[in-house]
């Protein structure tokens, strides 16, 4: 430390005060350091130190930063509110990077005009001693009237003296970034006992609030991973971004060290069912993505070494397993299959967990379904016999569905036999009945229901494959992302899977592979177009699971929310499938999936009907503009070419289709186009006259948007991008010095620890000064202190934006109120959401506010017209 006092000057004239007395909340707390601050009489304000640098100006020009020798940081705020005038009553008279002196004028202020506007004009001259720890400041001029240049007050410095030789290295008991944010999240809602439920989705943590009086969101709003906060009812949703997940994991780790009694009552919340289905997706699906991914990514690994001769395949699920392996073959296929192969016991697992089931006894059902003790044998059996139709009952696997109604089913029945079951035997014969009637019910009734589902299926897959000309593998690829999303697809690739494992060759595992490519090119098309940093983020984070063939986080996380993406990747599947039917690409190995998705085609053709397993198999497809089936080299070629197709058609289209968010005016015209279609119907009448009938309300609702709201729209999005471009900076290079830091604590534990003569004191002298260069570093609070002034500017123009919007949905309201005294249909308000989503078109795209759901029934509105018609 170069310098042990740091001396403060009047930057103007006017009254000093200690910054206590300025009850502002943020200053006065010493949020951002400690100082003074001064009540200007004169209007030119110069450097508040002796000498130094300008570090930066905000856009609006009413807050400074200046550095002192030692690179110790100085704020001075002009006034306490002055963020929202834009810096019109600044005039800047030196720049960012100048060496300044005392006699150097930094700004002219108009502070009539900020007195005008109602605003104080205190200004706030603080040191951060949170950043800069060892500093203390003592004001020399209290309540007293300064001129400019007078010595006002001093920051002195103070070197922490250590106890001990233990206490130097406090830091190593220091705890984790993760550790200390759900802390902080943890104790701002008040703890465990004001909330029931906490869980994430791609980017939200999500807690159910009991009292939401208790949460503190101002403090939230505070720490630097917090992007927003959200309400749904009492759902607190905090926007974080990529590392929800993380941070989800943080609290429940300290929320188990806290050893909390978790026998709370859960409050029941009425959400709708489309809500409610999706509440369930992300409590069952979501936890499964990084299983998902590494699973992926070790069949592809365990593909290439197959292929390698470094270990052999032992044919684990398709079939007799083949138990004639070295050591390492079968280490490593174990590794590889336990995670896809037993998908379905995992996913049972989170629906019984999120039903609040007993997952101990939910396990043991899952083991049994897929017989486990049976080796994962592909065997099936006869429940009964109808002519030449077989019933048949079997094990399953990676199957989702059984275990999914398995679940629901044993908390359904144990939670019926705990409702009569005497207390002395409940002990025993719960679990025991529980257990027995779910998997007679799983075994003897779901299952055999299943099996006709799934022949249903594999007979469809059939004539499928057979329709010529490419068309059928087409027409797969183009289906197999929204079968992902129905959950139906590991149904449908199984059979695929299986007898391709047997020797059958198949077309339709490439169109999968395909589909897979695509949505990955629709994910590269958002993150080349997007503006939004998270959004961004969130596509390159999910691309190394799409890029060994894990497709749901790139569809969740960023393609289906934004649906065309979606849609885009859907389409150049079925041209890039087309494509591949007429080439006659084919898979005729087991392997890999996504970027490993070639090994399945290095096989030879069948150039002529082979009986496998007592089954005539047909000879390969011929490729339409060869003639004859595709050599093993040419196979592995076209395969490249067409999944090559499938990405950059995904790309293409998605570049071409896709929107940052919907246009606000098209919506409303829209939605208007759809009131007027219900309420022409609802009356029965031409949609003319029920135009007519509507028009004053819905001209006041077509001409509501002004072009100067949509002016300050744009401002207000160019703000958001350059904030989620810093945010995103400063989380990445704080990620950075987290890795690091770890990695030296790591190291200066185990040098500390030795005996004393052990030790290797230089060593661990330059370890720890390593430490306290990136602690100390100024480079993260610099880009979050930047990310702060913006977020200022941002709550002005979003305070705005909020009331604009609600004088909207008023609007609308009395519209709809006017419309369901007409048609006598309540249900006619639900219309609003598609016009709250449309005025709210800006804060939804960039995470501020959650989408409305669509509620409005069109079943019941016919059923309504028919009771209509009846009765007249």
């Amino acid at each position: 430390m170069k310098e042990n006092k740091i001396k403060l000057f009047a930057p103007v004239d006017g009254k000093v005060h200690s910054i206590e007395k300025l009850n502002d909340g943020v200053f006065s707390e010493k949020m951002l350091g400690d100082g003074l601050y001064i009540i200007p009489s004169g209007k030119d304000f110069y450097a508040p130190v002796e000498t130094g640098k300008l570090e930066m100006i905000t856009d609006s020009k009413h807050a400074f930063y200046f550095s002192t020798l030692d690179d110790v940081k100085i704020l001075m705020h002009i006034g306490l509110d002055t963020v929202k005038l834009n810096g019109e009553p600044f005039k800047v008279e030196a720049k960012v990077n100048d060496k300044i002196l005392l006699k150097n004028k930094i700004v002219k202020v108009d502070l009539d005009a900020i007195e005008k506007e109602n605003i104080s004009t205190a200004t706030p001259i603080v040191l951060d001693t949170n950043d800069s720890p060892g500093w203390s400041f003592k004001i020399l001029k209290e309540g007293a009237e300064a001129k400019k240049g007078d010595l006002i007050g001093e920051w002195n410095y103070t070197k922490p003296v250590n106890q001990n030789y233990e206490d130097e290295f406090d830091f190593l008991k220091e705890k984790g970034r993760y550790e200390k944010i759900a802390e902080e999240i943890y104790y701002a809602i008040s703890g465990k006992e004001n909330y029931t439920e906490v869980f994430s989705c791609m980017t939200r943590l999500r807690f159910e609030i009991k009292n939401t009086e208790k949460v503190d969101i101002e403090k939230i709003k505070h720490i630097p991973i917090v992007k927003g906060i959200n309400w749904q009812g009492s759902q607190l949703q905090i926007i974080i971004g990529g590392e929800v997940y993380k941070v989800l994991d943080a609290v429940k780790v300290f929320v188990s060290n806290l050893n909390y009694d978790q026998n709370n009552q859960p409050i029941i919340i009425k959400r709708s069912f489309a809500k409610r289905l999706t509440a369930a997706v992300t409590g069952v699906i979501m936890p499964t993505i990084p299983l998902l991914l590494a699973s992926g990514l070790l069949m592809g690994i365990k593909a290439i070494l197959v292929m390698s001769n470094v270990i052999v395949d032992m044919g684990i699920g398709a079939g007799p397993i083949n138990t004639n392996v070295d050591s390492f073959s079968l280490f490593f296929n174990l590794l590889a299959e336990s995670g896809l192969k037993l998908f379905g016991i995992y996913i049972g697992y989170n629906t019984c967990k999120y039903l609040g089931g007993n997952t101990l006894l939910q396990l043991f059902i899952g083991l049994a379904i897929a017989g486990a003790t049976l080796g994962m044998s592909t065997t099936q059996w006869d429940l009964f016999t109808i002519g030449n139709f077989h019933m048949k009952v079997g094990i399953y696997t990676s199957s989702i569905l059984p275990h999914i109604a398995a679940a629901i089913i044993l908390f359904h029945i144990e939670k019926w036999i705990k409702s009569w079951m005497p207390t002395a035997i409940d002990i025993i014969f719960r679990p025991l009945l529980t257990m027995t009637i779910t998997f007679a019910a799983v075994f003897f009734v779901v299952g055999p229901i299943l099996f006709l589902l799934e022949s249903g299926i594999g007979f469809v897959i059939g004539k499928i494959a057979l329709i010529p000309f490419g068309i059928g593998t087409a027409v797969f690829a183009f289906i197999w992302q929204p079968l992902i999303l129905t959950g139906m697809h590991v149904t449908v690739v199984m059979p695929i899977a299986v007898t391709n494992a047997q020797g059958f060759h198949s077309t339709l595992l490439i169109a999968m592979n395909i589909a897979t490519f695509a949505q990955m090119g629709a994910t590269i098309g958002v993150c080349v177009r997007t503006k939004n940093s998270q959004l961004r983020t969130a596509g390159l984070s999910a691309l190394p699971g799409a890029l060994v063939g894990i497709t749901e986080p790139v569809i969740y996380g960023v393609n289906l929310p934004k649906f065309r993406p979606f849609l885009a990747g859907v389409c150049a599947a079925g041209i890039a499938g087309l494509l591949s039917g007429l080439l006659a690409v084919e898979a005729r190995l087991p392997g890999g999936m996504g970027v490993f998705g070639f090994t399945t085609t290095l096989g030879d053709p069948r150039l002529v009907a082979e009986t496998i397993g007592g089954i005539l198999v047909d000879p390969s497809s011929h490729n339409v503009f060869t003639g004859a089936a595709n050599s093993a080299v040419l196979n592995l070629v076209l395969w490249f070419i067409v999944n090559g197709a499938g990405l950059v058609l995904g790309i293409v289209f998605t570049l071409l289709v896709y929107k940052e968010r919907i246009s606000e005016n098209k919506e409303i015209i829209k939605t208007n186009n759809k009131l007027v279609k219900y309420y022409s119907k609802a009356l029965n009448t031409n949609s003319s006259l029920a135009k007519k009938d509507l028009e004053n309300n819905l001209n006041k609702l077509s001409s509501y948007i002004k072009a100067e709201d949509l002016l300050k729209i744009k401002n207000l999005e160019l703000q958001l991008v350059k904030l989620s471009k810093i945010e995103g900076k400063a989380e990445s290079l704080l990620q950075k010095q987290e890795k690091s830091k770890e990695a030296l604590i790591k190291k200066l534990k185990v040098l500390v620890n030795k005996p004393e003569e052990k030790q290797n004191k230089t060593l661990i002298e330059k370890l720890k000064q390593n430490y306290l260069k990136i602690k100390n570093s100024d480079e993260v609070n610099k880009l979050f202190s930047e990310a702060q002034i913006i977020r200022e500017q941002i709550e002005v123009e979003m305070s705005w934006l909020t009331n604009w919007q609600k004088d909207f949905m008023n609007l609308i309201d009395s519209t709809l109120d006017e419309v369901v005294l007409k048609t006598k249909y309540q249900d006619m308000k639900k219309i609003s959401s598609n016009y709250f989503n449309a005025i709210h078109s800006l804060d939804i795209n960039y995470l501020i506010t959650e989408k409305d759901e669509n509620n409005f029934d069109k079943k019941e509105f016919k059923k309504y017209q028919k009771n209509l018609a009846i009765t007249n």
